[in-house]
C-alpha cells in the first residue's frame, strides 16, 4: 500500500465522518461555554455581563466568515450572470422587506 493510497483512505473517511466530527466539536464547546458560564456566575459575575460578551465575542468571530461566504458568492453569480443581474435580483428580493419597512 503506498503513501499516496493511505491518505486516499485517510481523507475518504474523514469525508464521511465530517458532520459526526462537526456535531462533536459542536458539543465540545457547548459544554466549554456552560462550564465557564457556570464558574463566572458563581465567581459573581453578573448575567447580563456574561451575555454582552457572548454576543461581542460572537459578532467578533461571526463577521469574518459571514464576509467571506459573501464575497464566494459574489464571485459565483458575477461569473455566471453579472453584476448588473444579480443587483436586479438583489433589488426584486428584498422589495417586500422594503415596503414593510416604509
Amino acid at each position: 500500500m503506498g503513501a499516496s493510497t493511505f491518505w486516499h483512505l485517510v481523507q475518504n473517511k474523514v469525508q464521511s465522518l465530517k458532520a459526526t466530527l462537526m456535531i462533536i466539536a459542536y458539543q465540545l464547546m457547548n459544554a466549554a461555554l456552560s462550564i465557564s458560564y457556570k464558574v463566572a456566575s458563581n465567581d459573581g459575575m453578573r448575567v447580563s455581563i456574561l451575555i454582552t460578551y457572548r454576543y461581542l465575542i460572537s459578532s467578533v468571530l461571526i463577521l469574518p466568515l459571514a464576509l467571506i461566504i459573501k464575497s464566494i458568492i459574489h464571485k459565483n453569480i458575477k461569473g455566471e450572470k453579472g453584476l448588473d443581474t444579480y443587483q436586479k435580483e438583489i433589488n426584486l428580493n428584498n422589495l417586500p422587506v422594503t415596503l414593510t419597512n416604509i
